[in-house]
């Protein structure tokens, strides 16, 4: 059976010997490169986790405030007056996860600025255990073994992947809970184990719990569960609705806290504003939401540390960020030529059809919207690359819903999916932070690192399935990982540490 097969897979030594070398740098950086507070909201993160080790509970929005002592060593000794912590809105499943780091280093050493080093190694941890998750998406999707490795090492040289990692914050944790749904969702399309639907909605709920930018994946996968489980309608209704609870159960019980205690700001600020489509592309056009996204997910170095309590940071350009726009140009197009190719393997006729009439829609609003928001030299280049990004999963549209499929092709239409979603709701949250603050806001990449998982079986295993193992492949896959690891040692010492230098 081909399920069982694939679930049987496990995770070579090689693939080991990457995750423990990227904890071990992401450690370095944690504990000697990376200044306090130079890692988006730690200190806010580091606060929260403090709250809960203290016996203070869990923070509440707009009550709770980030001690005086720490608040003194974020701000270098200024800043009096109480300092409400932004971060009680998020869940409490990192902080959690993360207060037997804080009590660890207390043992070890009263000084708080090692207190908070150590605490950092949670997400150096979270971020290393992440990537044999990766491996075991693509290798159980049907990847082989070196195109599987390739992926998930690649993943460990995004260099704001491990600069997240290096810090107190809760975006590693989502992208490791993250990439366990995606594997339970790829051993359910693969082996149709409805044990694999209770655990992939543990999984959901324990990212949301974390985050809440799980809850897009949760809704877009329990959309399509009913169609992948085996038995009959009555049996996968059932099912579905019980994934559905367990999904569902943590996230639903923090937004009622949220709005028992601070209303509806108590979950997420709201500016009361319809979302007008012809207003909403005029915020793309003149602003460079596509552009920033990119940039933040693959490198936004920087946040208060080297400013003293005030936000100094850069973003990943020049040839650093050439080599990932022309790698997710490659990986856009082979999705685009996969799905070309599965049309001819399981015609769908009109319906099918429409899809690429939507992805031509799509693309072209997006290729504008993209090049008209991004200025400098290659906006239209880089707005080619944005452009085929986001219309690809519009591919899903019509063919999500096919059951005459191979079990690749799900896979990768689902995940397809699950992104659309997920761009609706980033969308979503852009637009409340535009009308919220009249500017463009928020436009934070690491919000997609929950589902790098989803990404993967996107964008990738199109890619590998295109391109079976092959000595050419192969050596292509070596040179393209050792290009991204040597971009990435490059970014740090030429870019990165000439920056810390200045604080």
């Amino acid at each position: 059976m081909p399920g069982s097969a694939s679930r049987a897979q496990g995770v070579p030594g090689v693939m080991w010997a990457f995750a423990l070398l990227f904890f071990l740098k992401a450690a370095a950086l944690a504990l000697f490169v990376t200044p306090l507070w130079d890692v988006p909201d730690e200190v806010g993160h580091f606060a929260y986790i403090a709250d809960i080790a203290d016996g203070r509970g869990l923070p509440r929005v707009g009550q709770s405030t980030i001690p005086p002592a720490l608040v003194a060593a974020w701000k270098r000794g200024g800043g009096d007056a109480p300092t409400p912590n932004w971060i009680a809105i998020h869940p409490p499943g990192y902080h959690l996860a993360a207060v037997p780091f804080l009590w660890a280093a207390r043992v070890m050493t009263g000084n708080l600025a090692w207190q908070v080093r150590l605490t950092r190694l949670s997400s150096a941890l979270f971020g290393a255990a992440a990537l044999p998750v990766f491996f075991l998406i693509l290798r159980q999707a049907g990847a082989d073994p070196l195109a599987a490795m390739a992926a998930a090492a690649a993943v460990g040289f995004v260099p704001m992947y491990s600069h997240m990692s290096a810090g107190v914050s809760n975006d590693v944790l989502s992208a490791l809970l993250g990439g366990l749904a995606a594997l339970f969702w790829t051993r359910l399309l693969r082996a149709h184990d409805p044990a694999d639907a209770t655990r992939l909605g543990i999984a959901l709920a324990a990212g949301a719990a974390v985050k809440l930018t799980a809850v897009p994946l949760a809704l877009a996968w329990l959309l399509l569960l009913p169609f992948h489980l085996p038995g009959a309608a009555s049996r996968r209704a059932l099912r579905s609705l019980a994934t559905a609870a367990i999904a569902f159960s943590l996230p639903a019980l923090w937004v009622l806290r949220q709005w028992r205690l601070g209303g509806r700001g108590g979950v997420h600020p709201l500016s009361g504003e319809t979302l007008d489509p012809t207003a909403l592309l005029a915020f793309l056009r003149s602003n460079p939401v596509a552009d920033h996204t990119f940039k933040n997910f693959f490198g936004l170095i920087g946040w208060t540390g080297t400013g003293g309590g005030t936000v100094r940071w850069f973003q990943v350009s020049g040839p650093f960020l050439t080599i990932y726009l022309v790698l997710l140009l490659a990986l856009a197009l082979h999705a685009i030529l996969w799905c070309a190719h599965q049309e001819r393997l399981w015609p769908a006729g009109l319906w099918a059809k429409a899809s690429w009439v939507l992805f031509a829609i799509v693309f072209l609003l997006a290729f504008e919207t993209s090049r008209t928001g991004t200025g400098g030299a290659g906006a239209a280049a880089k707005a080619l690359v944005y452009g085929s990004l986001v219309a690809v999963p519009f591919l899903s549209v019509t063919r999500v819903w096919r059951t005459n499929t191979s079990s690749g092709g799900a896979l990768v239409f689902s995940a397809q999916f699950a992104i659309l979603v997920f761009l609706a709701f980033y969308t979503g949250i852009l637009w409340e932070a535009f009308q919220s603050a009249g500017q463009m806001r928020a436009t934070h990449g690491r919000y997609f690192f929950g589902v790098i998982g989803a990404l993967l079986l996107a964008f990738v295993l199109p890619t590998a399935e295109l391109w079976p193992a092959r000595p050419l492949r192969n050596r292509l896959c070596l040179l393209i990982l050792a290009a991204l690891a040597a971009n990435e040692l490059l970014f740090f010492f030429l870019k990165v540490l000439p920056f810390y230098a200045h604080v």
